[in-house]
């Protein structure tokens, strides 16, 4: 595979776009929300392009004329890497069990 091509306009997450960038491949996606929230520059190899036939042809050639280029992830892959999400969720829970319990205020009910 030389590229990986979304022309979706309508996407929750874009996880196969995460993963087409962790493979390293230049990604030419309309819409993708996992990669739009994040900083300018953590996802160099994908570009996004209106969702309009011709410009997605035109985007798409542009990458094939430039030919194969260098297969490293970017931090884009990295930021929603499992082990660093596991993590981060374990962090979550730990401090949720190191908070001391508020007690019950009399006359309400803990159940």
């Amino acid at each position: 595979m030389d590229v990986l091509a979304s022309p979706s306009p309508e996407e929750a997450f874009g996880l196969a776009i995460v993963e087409g960038l962790a493979s390293g491949l230049p990604v030419v996606y309309a819409s993708c929300p996992a990669v739009e929230d994040l900083p300018p520059g953590a996802a160099p190899a994908a570009r996004r392009v209106p969702s309009d036939d011709a410009e997605f042809a035109r985007a798409l050639a542009e990458v094939r004329a430039a030919g194969p280029g260098t297969r490293t992830a970017p931090e884009a892959a990295r930021h929603y890497c499992i082990t660093r999400s596991a993590a981060q969720l374990m962090d979550v829970y730990a401090a949720a069990l190191t908070r001391p319990l508020s007690p019950v205020p009399q006359g309400v009910s803990s159940a």
